[in-house]
């Protein structure tokens, strides 16, 4: 029985780092979940209407026509009246500022679509990992479940033989029950786990590609130290590059604000027929505005856009106090995750060989079936806790990504190459 025993005991480790080739994969998930967002499709058309709107702010520079036709009937009269003018503006500063404030404004929707983008990958690789592990936990456990229910018969033909006692048969059953049970939980939490991923791509998962434990390498593009995150934040995170946007959005308000100073100078021509003027008539305009701040409104205008301004660059220094003290606990909590790593690969590789001593112990009789179960229970506990670690590090590593900027397209893809 010992040998047979043994064997039972350690194959799920085996079991456990098989693979399916025709998984649900990352890749094949995020194609999906970019397809069927609503607040990624819903950034995306405000960022068109952005564009929509540097388009046609530039158009008001553009000379305007207007065809006039208008025709009276009466009893007594019949007249016509037709008239078609063309006007340009020759100088309005404000106008040119609007055309920058359109193109602030569509790079402001533009950084919240890429941040729509980044939030959407965070959400859908969290849903992926948490799956994944669920599906590796209901591997191990079913796996445990089959191995007590081999052991179970093992030890009830011993029982049968006269070399066991009726105690190692009833130990045997209730560790078959223990492990059914868990079979059962970890199965329920499986399909819920199924059921968030879902929610994300429209599509019900069967199977999905797991972590590859042999994956240990991290891309340089995903970072290595502190300063490499530091510097990835300060160049691409999304609140700080919004913080940024509005302090150049608050100095075009306060240039704009400036400009009701300045002279507005229009011309028009045009060209007129009617009743009373069958050959036509030819007509031209210049027209100059030249403000004159008697009440102070646009003084009082542009202090308050000055205030504006000085208080969004207050929000940048805020942002970048946040962002570098986010980086730093969140690099921290990698670090201790990759640390912790380590030890759980140790605490498997230990108890293995612990779980082999006390195999010998009981093959001698000096334990009993309950000890050697116990051991094994401890054996699946610490497999359990090492994939939990694994799946750990990874979310830390995107938590990382999505606050500094970096979780794009690219970072998606090269994390995909860590799952097989």
């Amino acid at each position: 029985m010992s040998n047979t025993n043994l064997a039972t005991v350690c194959g799920f480790f085996l079991l456990s780092l098989s693979f399916n080739a025709d998984a649900y994969s990352i890749e094949q998930a995020w194609k999906e979940a970019k397809k069927n967002d609503p607040e990624l499709a819903s950034a995306g058309i405000v960022a068109q209407k952005g564009e929509l709107s540097v388009k046609a702010s530039k158009q008001q520079l553009m000379p305007s026509a207007d065809l006039n036709v208008r025709g009276d009937w009466s009893e007594n009269q019949n007249s016509q009246y037709a008239n078609v003018s063309l006007s340009q503006s020759l100088w309005d500063s404000q106008l040119y500022t609007g055309v920058e404030q359109a193109k602030a404004d569509s790079e402001r929707a533009k950084i919240n679509r890429d941040n729509a983008l980044s939030l959407l990958g965070k959400r859908l690789l969290n849903a992926y990992f948490e799956l994944a592990l669920a599906q590796s936990e209901h591997r191990l456990a079913t796996v445990e479940f089959e191995d007590a229910q081999s052991l179970e018969q093992i030890v009830s033909r011993a029982y049968q033989a006269g070399r066991n006692k009726s105690v190692d048969v009833d130990d045997a059953r209730l560790n078959t029950l223990n492990d059914s049970s868990r079979v059962l939980d970890a199965s329920s939490n499986l399909e819920q786990k199924k059921i968030v991923l879902a929610a994300l791509t429209q599509v019900m998962p069967k199977d999905i590609d797991e972590l590859n434990p042999k994956a240990v390498d991290v891309p340089a593009a995903l970072g290595h130290n502190l300063d490499d995150w530091l510097g990835m934040a300060t160049e691409s995170g999304y609140a700080l590059k919004l913080a940024r946007q509005q302090v150049a959005a608050k100095a075009l308000d306060r240039q704009r604000a400036k400009e009701g100073y300045q002279p507005k100078v229009t011309a028009s021509i045009g060209y007129a027929i009617s009743d009373v003027n069958r050959d036509g008539e030819a007509t031209a305009s210049l027209s100059l505005n030249l403000p004159f701040d008697l009440n102070g409104q646009i003084k009082s205008g542009v202090e308050a856009a000055s205030l504006d301004e000085l208080d969004a660059k207050q929000q940048v220094r805020k942002e970048e106090q946040r962002l570098t003290s986010s980086i730093r606990q969140q690099f921290s909590q990698l670090k201790n995750s990759e640390e912790k790593l380590a030890i759980e690969e140790l605490r498997v590789n230990q108890q293995m060989t612990l779980l082999e001593s006390k195999k010998r112990l009981y093959d001698s009789g000096l334990l009993t079936l309950s000890d050697l179960i116990e051991e094994q229970d401890k054996l699946f506990s610490t497999r359990t806790d090492l994939e939990k670690q694994r799946y750990s590090v990874w979310q830390n590593r995107v938590e990382l990504l999505y606050t500094s900027g970096g979780l794009n397209e690219d970072a998606v893809a090269l994390i995909a190459k860590a799952f097989d």
